[in-house]
């Protein structure tokens, strides 16, 4: 039987050790994403056939994310403890977040399974060099309103942010609550999760950055870089200033897409938790332009982006 540990802000490091060189794409195999929405997932994690084994508790019931192997990792032995585990336990065998290009081998290895894939769970992921350039007709209307903002604030400057700069972090939220205007729980649950996700600016294992002008910040931003996929998990930016959200999403991808990131996902297409489903917790499988939901079981918002091309 394996032994899980919940995710805590002191696991970070050893989540990044199999995080870091991910290539699944998929915003759920990130530490960060695992540490904001934990009241939600409930996740714990083991290690086992040099791969990282990552264990959540949705909606009442138990549900695995596929194996993400380190430099010899075995994903196969690594399913075959998941497999013991629930065994043992007397559990489904659930697995969630599941890669597509992982889809096949699962089939085979599964002949029995419940599979699905709501449409309106899909994520996007933008090759990297269409939000540092915004080029061609697709994204005028982003140059549009990025030249209008720079026409309107000249002065204001994009600028990776540091723990020196928590407190610069900490007014930004309380300007950004003043004009606040969501009233649902889930929304101010988000907005309550990225401050605190923010604190930890400085970790060498995060990227954060924000526009500022006159000494205040406009907009923030919050990456996690994964294999040659960079996750942008939290960006924010203060109502009345127009462009500021696009000409904050193409200065993070210029300073931060950088040596050898070759695609970027923004937080402006997701939901505002990790997906769930009333029945079975739900997967992610990767397509050449999109990420789609899928769920293996078995037993032993307008985007303010348009769609990548």
């Amino acid at each position: 039987m394996l032994t899980f540990t919940p995710v805590t802000q002191r696991d970070i490091a050893r989540l990044r050790r199999y995080y870091k060189s991910c290539e699944y794409q998929l915003c759920e195999y990130s530490a960060l994403v695992k540490l904001m929405w934990r009241s939600h997932l409930h996740p714990s994690w083991a290690e086992g056939a040099g791969c990282l084994i990552v264990r959540n508790f949705i909606d009442g019931q138990y549900c695995f994310d596929y194996p993400v192997p380190g430099p010899n990792g075995d994903e196969d032995a690594a399913l075959t403890l998941i497999e013991d585990d629930c065994r043992e336990r007397d559990i489904p065998l659930v697995l969630s977040v599941v890669p597509q290009d992982k889809a096949e081998r699962l089939a085979a290895r599964y002949p029995y399974f419940r599979f699905s894939s709501p449409r309106v769970w899909r994520d996007y992921i933008y090759a990297a060099e269409d939000l540092r350039d915004f080029a061609g007709r697709r994204y005028s209307g982003q140059r549009n309103h990025i030249n209008k903002f720079r026409k309107l604030y000249p002065d204001a400057a994009f600028r990776p942010l540091g723990k020196s700069d928590l407190p610069l972090i900490t007014q930004f939220f309380r300007d950004y609550e003043a004009v606040f205007t969501k009233a649902s729980d889930s929304a101010k649950n988000e907005l309550r999760c990225a401050e605190k996700m923010l604190r930890m600016t400085g970790s060498p294992h995060f990227l954060v950055g924000g526009m500022e002008l006159d000494g205040r910040l406009l907009s923030v931003a919050m990456a996690e870089r994964c294999g040659d996929t960079l996750q942008i998990h939290i960006e924010k930016a203060l109502y009345g200033y127009e462009g500021v959200y696009p000409a904050t999403v193409q200065a993070f991808a210029q300073e931060f897409a950088v040596d050898g990131v070759r695609w970027l996902t923004t937080p402006a297409t997701r939901a505002c938790a990790p997906r769930s489903s009333s029945t079975c917790p739900t997967t992610s499988a990767r397509s050449c332009a999109s990420t789609c939901s899928t769920s293996w079981s078995t037993s032993p918002r307008s985007p303010r982006l348009p769609p990548p091309a």
